[in-house]
């Protein structure tokens, strides 16, 4: 038994969740509509606000990895190409509301084999949508035996996505300036 994941798409079955300022493991045992677990935990390390909850959901896609999660308009690497084919077939989306600090979690999310075509599962990393782009995460650990990715220190909820970490690109820097990122 679990919580239903792959109502039509764009419309995926949701937990909403009431953390408030707790810490603690919250595991949601989603299904697939094969009744497969594919549970999401979530293992808050630092409490938000009291007051506040978080709302999980996720859905698989085609290989296309469409209709995206509301919000979302691409699925471009940092210098505009398509990632979409290296990407496992499956959003996840964590939201957070009424908290004035989010709290930091570290995230583990679980896939089916089957939605791992032509992806190098060793190099999986996590991205998380961060209004206009993807921004990396910090993945712990890949565990392709068990189709699953931790990672860590989130506190900028919103969809997400694991795939093969998108390859570097060699570039020419003539000036640098570092600044905090605002998501």
């Amino acid at each position: 038994a679990g919580v239903a994941s792959e109502l039509p798409a764009g419309n995926p079955g949701k937990i909403k969740w009431h953390t408030a300022n707790n810490t603690g493991a919250f595991n949601i045992p989603f299904i697939n509509n094969s009744n497969v677990v594919i549970p999401v935990t979530l293992s808050v390390t630092q409490p938000g606000s009291a007051g506040g909850f978080l709302t999980f959901s996720t859905y698989r896609t085609p290989p296309d990895n469409t209709p995206y999660p509301p919000g979302v308009t691409n699925l471009f690497n940092n210098t505009g190409q398509d990632v979409s084919s290296k990407i496992i077939d499956r959003f996840w989306i964590i939201n957070a509301s009424n908290y004035t600090q989010n709290p930091v979690s570290d995230v583990t999310v679980t896939y089916q084999q089957s939605e791992a075509v032509n992806i190098n599962e060793a190099l999986l990393q996590s991205f998380n949508w961060c209004g206009t782009e993807w921004n990396t995460g910090n993945t712990l650990f890949v565990d392709a035996l068990t189709n699953k990715v931790q990672f860590s220190g989130e506190d900028h909820y919103g969809p997400l996505f694991v795939s093969e970490a998108f390859a570097p690109q060699e570039v020419m820097i003539a000036s640098l300036n570092i600044s905090e990122p605002t998501c």
